[in-house]
């Protein structure tokens, strides 16, 4: 028996002693021995009470019909107000898909200790591993108070955070948790540049009702076209503004009256997913679930969950369209001929059809601007105070005395008050969850294997051969009653089984398919 347990022995022994005499020893108990003093080796594998019981959630019932998730949300709320003071000293390691159940009793206990000092805006050096636990505890608003608080909370481990992997996967669920507890993006920067850009391409599917000056800013910013370096925008920037806007609107007016699908999502692409897995990839319980419930998160990206099903609506990544950014070329370089500039911009390789738009576009432009200058009325302010003089001197001749005051009199005795009018401003209608998720197109949508086929037709490089030439045949027809609303008529005949396009809908054949491509 070592020294320290020998003292220990022999303090137990006398208190025992004093015990025995002391006369607390009620009828029907019997009391007994406690610890009092225990060893350092035993104070390192103590384990706290609250661990205990989390522990127990998973040995429970009921937890053998729960999922991963399910337990992991249970034993938060649990260990919700749980603080703890024993850093971890294991050094690093590193969990995929890290729950509590999964890490060892000393990693526990440091991952609270660390917990415990996040929330208090102290973000102590720790494996990603602990970063992750605390988000996926902030995604089931847990030690957040309110949806908003946690909103703060994620948008500060976004700023704070060294760790890559740890940034990008808030900046990757902040639009989910935007749209699962209805708060407002603008509670992330994270998501500053993403509803910025949805709200260009907003301007730019609106460009019948935006104004000029919102629509050449989502412009320029869609295009990254810095148009501020170039001398003709300096010296005219008021035409240069005002016929990008008219270009645009026109080309968009012809590309939606050919394809019935609006400009924008022809140009950004639209997707919609029917099952919208919420916080890809974290470990995550849909704890609210079922809820009939939509939410329009920006003006582009709406989320829907009937029952336990989420989907998703909104924009696809920018493709290699530079419609954009070749009209505001076309607009310079136009206005340069114009106004008889000698440095002019290189030719672009946009279509002749539009450049045909853009020409008239200037043309009825300078029209408008000539007829407004026709209409324009000035006045000479220097004229006022002569025909102000003037008045007076007539009402003074044309005034007999004693009839002004009785012209007053009778007249207020006369006139009957007006009725008041009140106009009341009513709120604009905001769109539904069913209108934001339905298919705006209205029009013919071409698969991809559509477009493929039609591509390889035009090229010649087609037949109808064999058991492919099936297929082939399904897709024609299939092709063919697509494009009857805009053609009305067949746009594929078949020569023997060489599938051809009609001569005279070739051309817009292949214009369509480079526009939706």
């Amino acid at each position: 028996m070592s020294e320290l347990d020998e003292l220990i022995a022999r303090i137990k022994a006398r208190i025992q002693v004093k015990n025995a005499f002391s006369g607390t020893q009620e009828e029907g108990k019997t009391y007994g021995d406690e610890k009092i003093l225990i060893t350092a080796r035993q104070m390192k594998n103590f384990r706290p009470p609250e661990i205990r019981e989390m522990r127990r959630l998973a040995q429970s019932r009921e937890s053998i019909r729960w999922s991963d998730s399910r337990l992991f949300y249970e034993q938060a709320k649990f260990m919700e107000n749980y603080t703890d003071d024993k850093p971890y000293e294991g050094g690093a390691y590193e969990i995929y898909y890290p729950n509590y159940q999964r890490m060892s009793e000393a990693q526990l206990r440091g991952y609270f200790t660390w917990r415990t000092h996040a929330r208090k805006g102290i973000f102590l050096d720790a494996p990603a591993t602990y970063w992750f636990v605390y988000i996926y505890e902030l995604l089931h608003n847990v030690g957040t108070g309110t949806p908003e608080q946690g909103a703060v909370m994620l948008d500060r481990i976004w700023r704070e955070t060294k760790i890559p992997s740890v940034k990008a996967r808030v900046a990757e669920w902040a639009m989910d948790y935007c749209a699962y507890y209805a708060v407002h993006p603008s509670a992330f920067r994270c998501l500053e540049e993403r509803v910025s850009r949805e709200k260009y391409m907003r301007a730019i599917s609106d460009w019948n009702k935006t104004a000029d000056a919102d629509l050449y800013e989502a412009m320029t910013a869609l295009s990254a076209n810095n148009t501020s370096r170039s001398v003709l925008v300096r010296e005219h920037q008021e035409q240069y503004i005002r016929l990008s806007c008219m270009i645009l609107r026109k080309v968009a007016e012809r590309y939606e009256k050919r394809t019935g699908k609006n400009y924008a999502d022809g140009m950004f692409g639209r997707q919609n997913i029917p099952y919208r897995e919420m916080f890809r990839n974290a470990v995550f319980f849909d704890y609210l679930v079922p809820r009939s419930y939509t939410c329009i998160v920006t003006g582009m990206t709406s989320y829907t969950c009937k029952g336990a099903i989420w989907s998703w609506s909104g924009p696809g990544k920018l493709k290699g369209n530079d419609d954009l950014k070749l009209i505001l070329h076309e607009a310079d370089n136009l206005l340069r001929k114009h106004y008889g500039y000698t440095n002019l911009l290189k030719d672009s390789d946009w279509s002749k059809e539009k450049k045909n738009i853009a020409h008239k576009a200037v043309d009825e432009m300078f029209k408008e601007i000539a007829l407004e200058e026709r209409r324009k009325v000035e006045f000479d302010v220097s004229l006022l105070e002569g025909i102000r003089n003037a008045s007076e001197e007539m009402r003074d001749r044309l005034i007999v005395p004693g009839s002004e005051e009785e012209f007053r009199e009778d007249d207020l005795q006369d006139k009957k008050p007006e009725t008041e009018i009140m106009i009341v401003l009513e709120e604009p209608v905001q769109e539904t969850g069913d209108a934001a998720g339905a298919d705006v197109t209205g029009g013919t949508l071409l698969t991809g294997e559509e477009k493929e086929l039609l591509l390889g037709i035009a090229e010649g490089k087609v037949t109808a051969h064999g058991r492919e030439g099936m297929r082939v045949t399904l897709l024609c027809d299939q092709i063919n009653e697509k494009m009857f609303d805009i053609f009305g008529d067949t746009v594929i005949e078949f020569d023997g089984e060489l599938p051809m396009i009609v001569e005279d809908y070739l051309e817009d054949i292949k214009e369509i398919i480079s526009e939706d491509t």
